[in-house]
């Protein structure tokens, strides 16, 4: 069987890293994690190296000069983007990588996919716009303001647009444990 890389996406607070977690839980045989590099602050409980790899901007772009990054996307006054490294890692031996990633980061994710003979999954994960929103609420504690008002203005324009923008093999909607699990079995 050919490896597999899964590519999550969806708006903010759409159930992405649920889904990546809830993936990987107990299944380390079969699936590995693929962290984003960021230039943003961690949030409190994010861990260096697991939750994303934290940078400086100067290192960030070192990686981009380099060639380093597979994509690369600056959000609200942060770098975001995805190692090379990091993907081939997930995808070693009989390993399956699970990444969770912006739409724009498709195609070249798919274009390294076909150039490694690995099978790319495209997962939409998301929520109602009313649940989208009240779990961006809920981030108050853990984000700065403006990031929160930043992310709440797009959070319509995301939920919509971004369902439309790919063709994904995958449809999940992330509304409650139970959708979780029943995305998990599509999945697997």
């Amino acid at each position: 069987m050919r490896n597999r890389l899964l590519a999550i996406t969806g708006p903010t607070c759409g159930g992405k890293t649920t889904l990546k977690e809830r993936l990987l839980e107990g299944r380390e045989d079969l699936f590995r994690g693929v962290t984003t590099t960021t230039t943003r602050r961690p949030r409190i409980g994010e861990k260096d190296g697991s939750d994303y790899r934290f940078v400086t901007e100067a290192q960030f772009r070192r990686l981009i000069s380099e060639e380093e990054l597979l994509e690369w996307v600056l959000v609200d006054s942060n770098y975001y983007g995805i190692e090379r490294r990091c993907v081939a890692e997930a995808c070693l031996g009989r390993m399956h990588g699970v990444i969770v990633v912006n739409p724009s980061a498709l195609e070249p994710i798919e274009e390294w996919c076909n150039d490694n003979r690995v099978k790319l999954v495209r997962v939409f994960a998301s929520a109602p716009l009313d649940e989208l929103r009240r779990r961006l609420a809920k981030r108050k504690a853990i984000a700065e303001e403006s990031e929160i008002l930043q992310r709440s203005a797009r959070l319509e324009i995301e939920a919509r647009d971004w369902q439309r923008s790919v063709s994904y093999d995958l449809y999940a909607g992330i509304n409650h444990n139970e959708a979780v699990q029943q995305a998990l079995r599509a999945i697997l």
